[in-house]
């Protein structure tokens, strides 16, 4: 991705990923804990809309202490032709 992006760090509480299923967990119906609640979508979905605004989702691999997820969303600005916000912009 290049230009200008927002970086959003998200920190796990739990008991973290291992690095082996960093892949596997944005898998559509994944879930490493079958004693949890959740269709195992919640990722993948994520996952595919941070693309599809040119972003991505991924799963910090150096980051040693349970999770962190990295999600990076370029900045993108366009132009308003509602008359109601004539002189603002909106991503």
């Amino acid at each position: 991705m290049h230009g200008a992006a927002d970086l959003l760090l998200i920190i796990d509480t739990g008991k973290g990923i291992l690095k082996d299923k960093h892949d596997f967990v944005f898998e559509r119906f994944t879930q490493l804990d079958d004693f949890m609640r959740g269709t195992g979508l919640g990722l993948p979905i994520c996952r595919l809309l941070a693309e599809k605004f040119g972003g991505s989702l991924v799963i910090d691999a150096d980051y040693t202490q349970r999770c962190c997820f990295v999600l990076r969303l370029p900045w993108v600005h366009k132009e308003v032709s509602d008359h109601r916000l004539h002189g603002f912009t909106h991503i």
